[in-house]
Parts: structure tokens; sequence; C-alpha cells
């Protein structure tokens, strides 16, 4: 995938087509000497060894979709060859199935995910009630890179889907409150944000210990909202709030693949920073 061609915006509003491998390099390079300059600055090595960690470990899973984050280009990536995956075996009852697809899609098995979501939609056309906001809240990932727009009008109609379920309704909110900030509305959707973020961290607080469904964890919904609202403060332009957003979620409990995504979301901010 390091020869897929890919075209970043240039700090002046322009873009050039590079490789991922050629921009993961640079991108590296210039989080090392950002890193470099906190450091000088702050008197410590912290922000260095975080970089230089991250940037030396060893890869999570052989394949991570960018599109999972939900906010890329205007237009769909470039196609990308990849071997063939198996389908995995699958329920054949839709809430077994919105199950499984949830659960893929929080372990970034994005084929396994959309085989789970297709078989719903065969065995399930017209779903209702709590399975029809779950299905909402994936229609949305799945556009959020094209048409972010229409993702955000997915996501609040799924909301209202969730009266008997605040888990999913305010993860739900946290996702529109990111699209409004992507919309250029960021008063609108850091308060939605925050509110939504708020809400999840006290639905933890409270939480009884036990296993619960993927989408229904309210310790997990709360970290993924932290970090939303670090990746709003950023669209917002407001980067050193969005760094301490993101250094937050890091202190929440995480498996490896999660906590790696808040090391590279705090990576991507650190290159783009243009001051120590």
């Amino acid at each position: 995938a390091g020869a897929t061609r890919v075209t970043p915006p240039g700090p002046d509003g322009g873009a050039g087509t590079t490789t991922v491998a050629a921009l993961g390099a640079e991108l590296a390079a210039r989080a090392t000497a950002l890193a470099a300059r906190f450091d000088e600055r702050n008197g410590t090595g912290r922000q260095g060894a975080e970089i230089a960690a991250l940037l030396t470990a060893e890869p999570l899973v052989d394949r991570l979709p960018l599109a999972r984050a939900g906010w890329g280009s205007a237009a769909p990536s470039p196609a990308v060859a990849v071997e063939p995956v198996a389908a995995p075996p699958l329920p054949t009852e839709p809430a077994a199935l919105a199950d499984a697809a949830e659960r893929y899609g929080s372990e970034f098995a994005e084929a396994a995910e959309r085989a789970a979501w297709a078989r719903f939609d065969e065995v399930c056309p017209s779903p209702t009630g709590e399975l029809a906001g779950r299905r909402l809240l994936a229609r949305g990932l799945a556009e959020s890179d094209t048409d972010v727009a229409s993702a955000e009008r997915h996501w609040r109609a799924a909301a209202d889907l969730f009266p008997d379920s605040p888990v999913r309704r305010h993860a739900a909110l946290s996702l529109a409150g990111l699209a409004r900030c992507r919309q250029d509305d960021p008063d609108t959707g850091l308060a939605e944000l925050t509110a939504a973020r708020d809400a999840l961290a006290e639905l933890a607080a409270a939480a009884p210990d036990g296993e619960v469904p993927v989408g229904a964890d309210p310790v997990v919904a709360a970290r993924t909202a932290q970090e939303r609202l670090a990746m709003g403060l950023d669209a917002a332009g407001r980067l050193p709030a969005a760094v301490a957003a993101a250094q937050q979620a890091l202190e929440s409990p995480a498996d490896d693949r999660h906590t790696g995504r808040t090391h590279a979301l705090l990576a991507f901010m650190h290159a783009n920073t243009g001051d120590a």
C-alpha cells in the first residue's frame, strides 16, 4: 500500500500528488523535529520519546483502512488491489448480525464488517427501532468520506431511534457534532461533542462490571467521544486544545489498536503544529 498515490493539502491550500510511503516519511520527519522543539522548550524528552516509540512500534494490523476514521478526502480513495478475504461465518438473526458487524468494525476488520452488514440487509431490509438506528450509524460511517452532510443526517436520525440506549444515542450525537465541525460550524459542533463526551463519561463512571455489546459499551464510547472532541477541536483550528484532548483520551483504558489510533492522531497533530 506504500505505493498508493494520495493528494494531501499543502500549507498554502494547494495540493500535490505523492505516495503513502513518501508522505509517511515526510510526516515522520516533521513529527520528530516538532517533538524536539517541544522538548527543548519544556526541558524534557517526553514528546520525542512518545514520537520515537510510535514510529518504531510493531504494526498492530496488516492493513488499517484510513476511511475508518470517517474523515478523508472529498473524493473516494483510489482503488487498491488486495487479496480476497474469505467471508467469516455469520449468524442469521438480524440483531446478531448487527452485533457481529459492530464487533468487526471495532477490530478494523473492514471486509468482515461489510459482509456482516450486507447479510443484515438481506435478512432485514427494513429494520425498525434500535436496529434501524444501528444500521444508520454504520451507513453514516460508510458515507462520511464522500458526503459528510448525508452522514450527519444518518447519525441524527439514528440518535432519535435510541430512546432506551443512551450510550448509542450520545455516540450518534458525538458523530453528528464532529460532522458539524467538518462543515464549518465549530461552535455548534464543539458544543455537541462536549455534551456527548460528558454524558458518556458519566455513563462510563456508573457502568457495572461485565461484558456488553461493542456499540453499547459506555467505557469504549466515552473514550471514542474524547477522541472525536480532539478531532473537532483540530478541525476548528484549536490545536493546543486538540492535543490536550487527545492526550486525555490516552488516560482511558483501551486495547492496543485503539491506543495506537490515538497515538496516530497525536502524531498527525504534532506534524501539523506550526509553533512549539
